[in-house]
């Protein structure tokens, strides 16, 4: 109700028919409505965006229940431009249910803006609103600026486009997009977008434009780290480039990112995990990455993600990337430590690896990989090669099958373990180490066979300070 007092009457009437009407004054105090207009960006040729924030206080009840916020916008300063937006129709009006204790409600607005308009056109937009007595005018002001073109733009109901080379849409807290999360969305992005709280992004698709990237950070380093969910992401490719390859999704120091069931594609790194980044990355399908999963540090600093890495397909369906170019590895790790899948479990879920020439990677490294599954190399001749670890590096192997490789892991470091249950069936040579001291531990119902020109089940070079070889089979199928 508007503020005032009403009189109101309760008529009651008991189980012996007898009735009674009861009158008592109730006065409802006067609402309090703050609008603030957060203007974004207009791009010439693209779109303009301002997002409102509705705050309402006063009447009463309790905080479950809403008032409706009436409101009218308009611009001015330009021919042919058209509003539209989620919550306002083709006129420009919308009518927002707010809730009255306290609570901010957005609003946003966009904007159509004809590339006619010239650059440095000052737009003006007047919203009008009006709510239960409380009423007025808002004016905000929006520049006409160049934004560049997004190459493959979301259209349509539920649609987003953010150019995060403009400042207000460069992250997420600051842009016109829900600030509680996007379900089922179509969501564009152009430039280095940084998401910087709380936030799930389920279902719908992401068009990442060339060269664009996605940073999980927050803004203050000393404050609480942020969880961000990608999850369900698969409608029309999921995660995907355009016409080029798009750079990487970066997690942050101590920040989380639960990324499952996605499809993800086109990238040149398709996650990057920095020292101390949480990841669960469980149930995705990593298509036509030059490299899908990336650990990168120092020889001074070593990068140590947390991660959890099962039940996902690591694969190349179109044989070479958007570029022309092929995959470089399905997972890269340099300078850092890993754990994929499950080494410690023979029945854990399996990642699985297939046309990719060499899915793992690793440079000075401690990696260690269980219940992977890799087949359908590829490549040609002797640049297929299952595991590749190399300088100093250290690499553990268990429950896991390497089949179709040219050379099935090629070992270079200082610690090599393959136990329990690997099945190697190479083209050549199961095992090749290539170091002067090194320690060596192949055991327990390893499998190691070759096929066509095999020569040797483990070739090893230098001289190791410890080699245990036991219990394994060693076959040959050609």
């Amino acid at each position: 109700a508007a503020p005032g007092t009403y009189s109101v009457c309760l008529t009651i009437t008991d189980n012996c028919q007898l009735t009674r009407t009861i009158q008592q004054d109730v006065t409802v105090p006067p609402y309090t409505l703050t609008i603030t207009p957060n203007p974004l960006v207009a791009c010439k040729g693209g779109i303009g965006q301002i997002r409102y924030e509705l705050n309402l206080q006063g009447g009463s009840g309790n905080g479950n229940q809403t008032l409706p916020i009436n409101l009218q916008a308009s611009v001015t300063g330009a021919s042919g431009i058209t509003i539209s937006g989620i919550e306002f129709n083709a006129a420009g009006s919308a009518v927002i249910l707010t809730p009255i204790d306290g609570t901010t409600t957005i609003a946003n607005l966009e904007l159509a803006i004809p590339a006619s308009v010239p650059i440095g056109t000052i737009l003006t937009i007047q919203l009008d609103y009006c709510a239960a007595g409380v009423g007025g005018t808002i004016i905000t002001t929006l520049t006409v600026q160049d934004c560049g073109e997004f190459t493959c733009p979301c259209t349509g109901v539920n649609a987003y486009n953010i150019d995060a080379n403009v400042f207000a849409n460069s992250k997420l807290s600051t842009s016109f997009l829900p600030q509680n999360g996007l379900t089922n969305a179509c969501l564009a992005i152009r430039g280095s977008f940084q998401i910087d709280k709380d936030y799930t992004i389920s279902g719908g698709e992401i068009r990442m434009q060339p060269g664009s990237s996605i940073n999980i950070i927050r803004d203050n380093p000393n404050g609480s780290p942020i969880t961000v969910g990608f999850d369900d992401i698969k409608e029309n490719g999921g995660i995907h480039g355009c016409t080029a390859m798009w750079e990487e999704i970066i997690v942050g120091q101590n920040e989380t990112l639960n990324f499952t069931k996605n499809t993800i594609s086109d990238a040149e790194k398709a996650l990057k995990l920095v020292n101390q980044s949480n990841t669960l990355i469980s149930r995705n399908t990593f298509d036509n990455n030059r490299i899908s999963i990336s650990v990168t540090g120092s020889p001074s600093t070593k990068c140590l993600p947390n991660s959890r890495i099962n039940l996902n397909t690591f694969t190349s369906t179109g044989l070479q990337l958007i570029d022309g170019t092929k995959v470089d590895n399905a997972i890269k790790v340099r300078y850092g430590g890993l754990i994929i899948g499950t080494p410690n479990d023979p029945l854990g879920p399996w990642n699985r690896f297939n046309k990719i020439g060499n899915p793992i990677n690793a440079f000075e490294s401690f990696v260690n990989v269980g219940t992977a599954l890799m087949t359908d190399f590829d490549e040609d001749g002797n640049e297929r090669v299952g595991i590749n670890a190399t300088s100093n590096s250290i690499l553990s192997v268990a429950n896991s099958s390497i089949t179709g490789a040219y050379t099935g892991i090629i070992f270079s470091g200082l610690v090599l373990q393959a136990y329990s249950n690997n099945i190697i069936n190479s083209q050549r040579n199961g095992i090749e180490t290539f170091n002067v001291s090194w320690t060596g531990i192949i055991e327990k119902q390893n499998h190691i066979s070759n096929l066509g020109e095999g020569v040797i089940g483990v070739l090893f070079t230098g001289s190791p300070s410890l080699l245990r070889i036991n219990e394994n089979f060693f076959t040959h199928d050609g």
